[in-house]
């Protein structure tokens, strides 16, 4: 069981929330060096992070980014316009 800061609002007592599920879902958003590095967790530890969507205009950068990821073709966007134009589908950007 994962313990993580809790967000906006009041804190359970002990002034942290438990997480009980699954790994972070997160969405690439600028395909670049950095962005790809940190993301290497969900290859490394997949039960603490998993890459379900990418962003990024350069449409080299994006699909290299989801053949790495396994991001399907639906969850893929040219800008981050797009991307947030969709219905929710990751716990994090």
């Amino acid at each position: 069981m994962r313990e993580i800061q809790s967000g906006p609002g009041p804190l359970p007592e002990g002034g942290r929330a438990e997480l009980n599920r699954g790994p972070v879902t997160a969405v690439i958003v600028g395909a670049g060096h950095r962005s790809l590095g940190y993301a290497q967790l969900a290859l490394r530890q997949p039960e603490l992070l998993r890459i379900v969507g990418v962003a990024d205009p350069d449409q080299g950068r994006r699909e290299r980014a989801a053949r790495v990821f396994g991001v399907p073709d639906a969850q893929c966007f040219g800008t981050a316009e797009e991307l947030a134009r969709t219905p929710r589908f990751a716990d994090a950007a």
